[in-house]
Parts: C-alpha cells; structure tokens; sequence
C-alpha cells in the first residue's frame, strides 16, 4: 500500500487515520452506545463486530482490568460476549497483557482501513440507483440475503440502517429487474464511508459491485462535498482487494483486529 495521495496543508497520516476511523462508525451506527473513560462500548444484538465492540476512543484515567470487568457487566447483561476492537489509529496502551490475564482470546479477523481520493469520477456506475435516507425493500432483501440474515439478525441489521445521523445513500444494481448488487455510503468529515458492499453469487465478475461504488462515490462528492472515500475490509480478502485497488483505495490508515472475551 501506499501513502495517502493528499491530505491538505494541515493534515497528516494520523489525522486522516483518525477522520477515517469516526466516519467509519458513523457509516455503521450502533443502536446503542456507552462512553466509558475513553472506551467506546457499542450494542447492536451481536450483529457484526464492528456494531458490537468496544473501542479504544480517547485517554484513559483508570486501569485496563477494571475497565475490562464493567465491560464485561455491560455486555454480559444484554446476552452479549464482549469483543475488544484493537486498531492502529487508536489511542491505546499496550492492552495485550490485561486482555491475556482476562482470557480473551487471540487476535481474528484482521482488517485494513483503506482511502482513496475523490476526483471525477472515471468509472463506470451505468445502470447503478440511488436512495438517499433510507434504502428501499428491494436494496435491504438484497442485502439481508448477501449477509445470510436470520430473522433475528436481520431485525437487528433494521435499526442499524435506521440509525444514521449523517447523509447516507444506498446504491443498487439490477439485473433482469432484479437487485444484483448493493453497497451503502455515509459521509461524516469531509470523507464517505462505503458499507454493505455485496454482490449475489450468480452475478459476480461483472462489475456490479464497482458500478454501486461508483455511484456512491459520485454522489458523495457531487452532493455532499467529500474529498476522499475510506472503506474497511478484511485483510485476507483478495477479491475485495483487487476491485477497491481499482477503484482507486491505494492508500491504507490503519490496520485493526478482534480479541473475544471467554464464553462463561
């Protein structure tokens, strides 16, 4: 990867890091949230990690254990396991020792935090919908079913997408009338988070999922002034990689992972 293409006369890596990292949960809202001493504790009935962990926001007064302990109440109480979130642009002290003592398990699931900078657009978002708000039931039965949603699950995911308080649009693509592909973008900071990036089996390899993109990362620039785009995904995934490479995400901020506290 390389380095951030532009970043203004002020910023620097770590500053866009840290842009990057509330536009990304402001593009994946937990329905519920608990500030703890610089710990960002998120609910979201174990829907995702992202929306179900705790995460490392600002300095911290007291020690990790006893920190860790009221976290484990708090999560403990909604039927939750809780999930530390560890990521490079954190503020975080060296957490590894309380997180062993505390027998939560080894790190999963590493993720990277990508940019790109937004110009005009050179590719190809033909045949791509937009709903700006709320998405239509075609766009969240599309995505329901890329995500193998139960009822449960997919109830949870509901107060997730209706939860945002920044611009959000969700883009579409059909084919033969019905929804192929579909990837959501919130804009928080001057920067667009791409989201629910998904493409149905039978349509893969076609460039739908990077038409919706295109799409999302027209109107965030053209309706919404955002002069970059940050996305999260997982650092083994080289189909994802491969078409955010293309799309221009060259630039990586940060890299994050998972540790789960121990079943009781």
């Amino acid at each position: 990867m390389t380095a951030p293409a532009s970043l203004g006369p002020a910023a620097t890596p770590e500053d866009l890091a840290r842009r990057a990292e509330e536009a990304c949960f402001a593009a994946w809202p937990a329905p519920r949230e608990v500030l703890m001493d610089g710990w960002l504790l998120r609910f979201a009935g174990g829907h995702t990690s992202r929306a179900n962990s705790v995460n490392i926001v600002g300095p911290s007064r007291e020690g990790a254990a006893g920190k860790l302990a009221a976290c484990d109440a708090l999560y403990r109480a909604q039927g939750l396991r809780p999930i530390l979130r560890l990521s490079s642009a954190q503020p975080q002290a060296d957490l590894a020792p309380a997180l062993d003592a505390a027998g939560y398990g080894p790190p999963r699931d590493a993720s990277l935090v990508l940019h790109a900078d937004i110009g005009p657009s050179r590719h190809d978002a033909g045949g791509a919908t937009l709903a700006e708000g709320r998405p239509d039931l075609a766009w969240r039965a599309a995505s329901d079913a890329a995500a193998g949603l139960d009822g449960t699950g997919a109830a949870w995911r509901e107060r997730i997408l209706d939860s945002f308080a920044v611009p959000v649009a969700f883009a579409s693509v059909a084919v033969a009338g019905e929804v192929a592909a579909t990837a959501l973008g919130a804009v928080h900071g001057g920067l667009v988070c791409l989201n629910a990036v998904a493409t149905d089996p039978r349509h893969r390899g076609r460039g739908l999922a990077a038409r919706a993109v295109s799409a999302l990362l027209a109107w965030a620039a053209e309706r919404q002034g955002a002069t970059g785009a940050c996305l999260q995904v997982d650092a083994g995934n080289a189909p994802a990689l491969a078409l955010y490479g293309r799309l221009g995400f060259a630039a990586e901020l940060s890299r994050y992972h998972y540790r789960d506290a121990p079943r009781p």
